[in-house]
């Protein structure tokens, strides 16, 4: 397993941190967010996921998956939340050609009895692309502004700034999980890589970009792991 599993986790803490800073004489404001995700490759987003669903000063708004198989990954997603009682975020999955960008061992979550029968919630009827526009129009009518993390390829969060240019001026930032350079010069892989012409769509959007790397998260990633795991909640269970 690669340095990437970290990378989300980091992602989640920075965004609470800038919470945190801004807020910090007065009750926590909640950050509003979507997380696109590519759950399914690795066990770094399944680790994000859990760290976003559970932390009060994060209010996650949508959740769309990623890459190939995206739907399969939204019904991971759907499982997940179902699980820990989380029924109420609208999950959707990127529709049209995706990266090539497999799902791995954790596709037997999806094809789990509660999945197959009809047990959990189910992804809307929207492409990813559409629920997140609604998001962010519905945020933007309140007077506020959204976070996306990117915790996959970035092909969702171009083909949105294409089809609505409009919507670009309603986002916080996109913080984009990227494994370290080094590593992507060494594999050709990563999160950018996976779709470059996409990713440098998003990156000349003139939408704030942040990209973050593992190497300054190891022991921010450590002291996350270890509260999610000491709860031994049907969180912990899930991951």
């Amino acid at each position: 397993m690669t340095s990437r599993f970290s990378f989300p986790l980091l992602v989640a803490a920075t965004v609470l941190n800038l919470s945190a800073l801004a807020h910090a004489d007065e009750a926590p404001k909640k950050v509003p967010v979507i997380f696109d995700t590519d759950i399914g490759t690795n066990i770094d987003d399944a680790f994000a996921l859990a760290a976003l669903a559970s932390d009060p000063k994060i209010d996650l708004r949508a959740i769309t998956t990623v890459g190939e198989g995206a739907e399969d990954r939204a019904w991971i997603v759907c499982r997940f939340l179902t699980a820990i009682d989380k029924r109420d975020i609208p999950i959707a999955f990127g529709r049209g050609e995706q990266p090539r960008h497999p799902i791995d061992w954790q596709i037997q979550y999806r094809r789990h009895a509660a999945v197959v029968w009809n047990r959990t919630i189910k992804p809307v009827k929207q492409p990813a692309i559409d629920l997140m526009y609604a998001t962010l129009k519905a945020a933007n009518a309140k007077g506020e502004k959204v976070t996306i993390l990117a915790g996959g390829p970035l092909t969702n969060i171009a083909l949105l700034m294409e089809k609505h240019p409009d919507c670009k001026a309603w986002i916080e930032k996109v913080i984009i999980a990227q494994d370290s350079w080094a590593t992507v010069a060494r594999t050709k892989a990563g999160n950018i890589s996976a779709d470059r012409e996409r990713a440098i769509y998003v990156l000349e959007s003139g939408v704030p970009v942040e990209v973050m790397s593992a190497r300054d998260s190891v022991v921010l990633m450590g002291e996350l792991l270890a509260k999610l795991f000491e709860a031994c909640n049907p969180l912990s269970l899930q991951v």
